[in-house]
């Protein structure tokens, strides 16, 4: 039974004060070569910097949205508010070619959650704020640094509201636990063999439950480094997976089957050359049915 005092933000404090220069997560912006780093101690002080921030405009237990591109400020965002006891509640950036569909769904989003605040970036202020989303917004770029961070949470508090697409209906917010998340990453690693040896490397989408729980919360759990880029940068040019599996050694990866079948159709036998993918242990199939042939 996991501790009522174990939490997303405890378990990261953990590793920053036990193995303060290990990679923790690594961003591929280009899903090759141009890669940020943060190691577990600096992830800790972006953390604490961003849980200050929070607490000096919202009390515990409300809600916070955030509109933010998919990277390390995003995993940041989430841990920042699990450090201080208020409800992330993550969506999908507003869609420039697609303003009125986003926007609403955003609006219907907030509404049902109630959200105190939103955070984004400078990059998303104006397109954030353009949602008509009533509520005041701040930019994570400019946390200021602060001192450690007293964790505000238990076990069994709400650490993220996740929302629906809202395709079949309106959107409807999924509730999770520090608890709910963290015992199923303990109940995965033990299926799968996952330890502080595995080397992830994904590219799901932050926005669902898949990607968080697999690039945020799995490495969390295993004090194991993550490799992630964001779905776009595969889907520009599907090899760039596999060449980032073989730079890093990844023994852990996975994807929807869509992404399997792209790489089988366009990957050619120049963009394999040299790929090691001998060190791959586990690989998930999910988000589709498997197909036989």
């Amino acid at each position: 039974m996991l501790s009522d005092q174990l939490t997303l933000a405890s378990l990261l404090r953990r590793h920053a004060r036990e193995l303060p220069e290990q990679p923790a997560y690594t961003q591929l912006l280009d899903g090759e070569s141009d890669a940020r780093t943060l190691t577990w101690a600096e992830m800790d002080r972006r953390v604490d910097a961003c849980a200050a921030a929070l607490r000096r405009q919202v009390e515990p237990g409300e809600r916070v949205l955030i509109i933010l591109p998919p990277d390390l400020d995003y995993l940041v965002a989430i841990l920042g508010c699990a450090r201080a006891g208020v409800v992330a509640v993550p969506v999908y950036p507003p869609d420039p070619a697609n303003p009125t569909a986003s926007h609403a769904q955003i609006q219907a989003v907030a509404q049902d959650a109630g959200v105190a605040l939103g955070v984004t970036c400078h990059g998303l202020r104006a397109l954030a704020e353009q949602t008509g989303v009533n509520t005041p917004w701040t930019c994570i770029d400019d946390f200021p640094a602060a001192e450690a961070w007293a964790d505000a949470a238990l076990a069994d508090d709400l650490v993220v509201l996740l929302y629906t697409s809202g395709s079949p209906g309106a959107p409807k917010g999924v509730m999770l636990s520090h608890r709910t998340l963290l015992h199923a990453a303990r109940a995965m690693s033990l299926d799968a063999g996952l330890d502080a040896d595995t080397v992830g490397v994904l590219w799901l989408p932050l926005y669902h439950v898949s990607g968080l729980f697999s690039i945020i919360v799995l490495p969390l759990w295993n004090a194991a480094p993550m490799v992630c880029f964001a779905p776009r940068v595969f889907v520009e040019r599907p090899v760039r997976w596999l060449q980032a599996i073989s730079r890093y050694q990844a023994t852990l990866s996975g994807c929807p089957t869509f992404a399997y079948d792209l790489i089988v159709r366009h990957a050619r036998a120049e963009d394999l050359a040299g790929r090691d993918l001998a060190s791959l242990r586990v690989m998930v199939v999910g988000g589709e049915a498997v197909l036989a042939g």
